[in-house]
């Protein structure tokens, strides 16, 4: 969490300071202390020893840093969680919540569309299907309109299964 909280901070330092790319990497290691600077240190002599190229860009920086300090395990683990994650015994908020924790701790960066995809995905099937009925914008609207019809849902006693009826009355 304090790599990303360091990225964070550094790309709206960056954005303030309005650096050019080139500049970047050298600005943002210029930063690192104790255990950082020697890892990044022996990263780019190790990196001239092999004759690899030099870390030049950002997003390159950020990749590498990743690596060096997430192990290889942790990831595997997160896009499992990510992948098992389903909204059984959780709200729709705290659904959207964890999906999006996964997702940025493990670096996931996806279209809008695509988010939508794997969070109905694992919704429950009959609310999925006349949610999708729905008009919406993005991922908020579509968590609140599923909020909405649960909660109406639970209000009148319904049984999942008959929401598709209400949801075309609803239209």
């Amino acid at each position: 969490m304090a790599y990303l909280n360091w990225e964070i901070k550094v790309e709206k330092l960056f954005e303030y300071h309005q650096i050019i790319k080139d500049r970047k990497v050298a600005l943002a290691t210029i930063s690192f202390q104790g255990n950082a600077m020697y890892r990044w240190t022996s990263l780019v002599r190790e990196r001239r020893l092999f004759n690899f190229p030099e870390v030049q860009y950002w997003n390159d920086l950020k990749s590498v840093i990743r690596r060096m300090r997430i192990p290889s395990y942790y990831y595997r683990e997160l896009i499992d969680k990510l992948q098992r994650l389903q909204h059984i015994n959780m709200s729709v908020e705290e659904y959207k919540q964890n999906m999006e924790l996964y997702m940025m701790r493990a670096g996931i960066r996806e279209e809008e569309e695509t988010i939508i995809f794997r969070f109905l995905s694992c919704l429950n099937l009959d609310i999925r299907d006349g949610v999708k009925l729905l008009p919406y914008q993005d991922l908020n609207d579509l968590v609140q309109i599923y909020i909405k019809v649960e909660q109406q849902l639970l209000r009148k006693g319904l049984k999942f299964s008959t929401l598709t009826l209400v949801l075309r009355k609803t239209r």
